[in-house]
C-alpha cells in the first residue's frame, strides 16, 4: 500500500490536475487518490467502474474519453506559474 505522504504537499499544486483511476485498483486505493485529489485546488477525479491498476491498458476507450474531456475542457482560474516551456529552436 501506498502512504499518502505526498497528500501533505498537494495543496502547493496550482496547476488543473486530473487523476483518472479504477475503483478496484489494488495497488494504489480507489479511497487514497479521492483523498488526495480532494486536496488538490483544482483537482479532479475520474473513476473507472470496476476497473483495477493499469487502466490506460484495461480500458482505453475510458481512459482516452476522461483525458481527451479534461484537456479539452476550458480550464477555471489564472494560468499556473512555472508551465513555461522552451523549446530550444528559434
Amino acid at each position: 500500500m501506498v502512504d499518502n505522504h505526498i497528500g501533505e504537499k498537494a495543496f502547493r499544486v496550482s496547476q488543473p490536475t486530473l487523476a483518472v483511476w479504477g475503483t478496484r485498483d489494488g495497488i494504489v486505493p480507489f479511497a487514497l487518490v479521492t483523498s488526495l485529489a480532494a486536496s488538490l485546488p483544482r483537482g479532479r477525479l475520474t473513476a473507472i467502474p470496476g476497473a483495477a491498476h493499469g487502466i490506460n491498458y484495461s480500458h482505453p476507450e475510458a481512459f482516452t474519453a476522461a483525458l481527451l474531456l479534461f484537456l479539452l475542457a476550458p480550464q477555471e482560474g489564472p494560468p499556473a506559474e512555472g508551465l513555461c516551456f522552451e523549446s530550444g529552436v528559434d
